[in-house]
This record gives C-alpha cells, structure tokens and sequence, in this order.
C-alpha cells in the first residue's frame, strides 16, 4: 500500500510513529556519544596514571644510577687514598642496594596488582 492509497489519519499515524522512533534513535545516539566520551575520557586518566608512574619509576632508578656512576668515575682516580676509596664503594654499594629494593618492591606491588 503506497502513501496515496491511506487516509489522512493513517498517515497521520504513521508520521507519529516515525517521529517517534526518530526521536527514540536519536537518544541512542545520543547516549552512544555520551558513552564514547566517558570511554575517552577514562583512556586520557589511565594514560596519565601510566606516564606518572613510569617517570617515577626513572627517577627512582636515575638517582642511585648516577650515584654509582659518579663514585664508579671517582674510584678512577689512582691518587685516592684508601679510606676515600672504602667509602666510595660503601657508596656504591649502598647505591645499588636501593636500586635493588626498589625494582623487588614495584615488583611484588605489580604482581600484587595482577593478582
């Protein structure tokens, strides 16, 4: 049955009918954007949250590196006296024990965090 066969009131109906399901799609539609905003915005925090943590991460790393880097370039001094010598490799072993406590605690939290 095409348009010109119905009454006005048929077709009245009809129009109703589409507006309606017209509006009905244009909420999901709506509600579709609203849901991929969220989904973006909450990608935009993890993202944040990583690259914070993984520049703490270098910096907890960085710091006792350049310590044992420093006293390493020290120790090459072959006029350094013995004492200062000792106290440079206490340093350097101080140095390296941190950078060790720390990779062992990120990662038991992050084995913490997967289980």
């Amino acid at each position: 049955m095409n348009y010109q066969d119905k009454t006005k009131e048929e077709l009245l109906i009809e129009l109703i009918v589409l507006k309606q399901e017209n509006d009905y799609l244009k909420s999901v539609i709506k509600n579709s954007d609203k849901n991929h905003e969220l989904e973006i915005e909450n990608k935009e925090q993890a993202n944040k949250a990583k690259f914070y943590f993984i520049t703490s991460v270098f910096h907890e790393l960085r710091t006792p590196l350049n310590a044992i880097l420093g006293f390493s370039e020290l120790l090459q001094n072959k006029e350094l006296p013995p004492d200062k010598q000792q106290e440079f490799i206490s340093s350097i072993n101080k140095a390296c024990l941190d950078v060790i406590n720390y990779i062992n605690d990120l990662y038991a939290k992050i084995k913490s965090e997967i289980n």
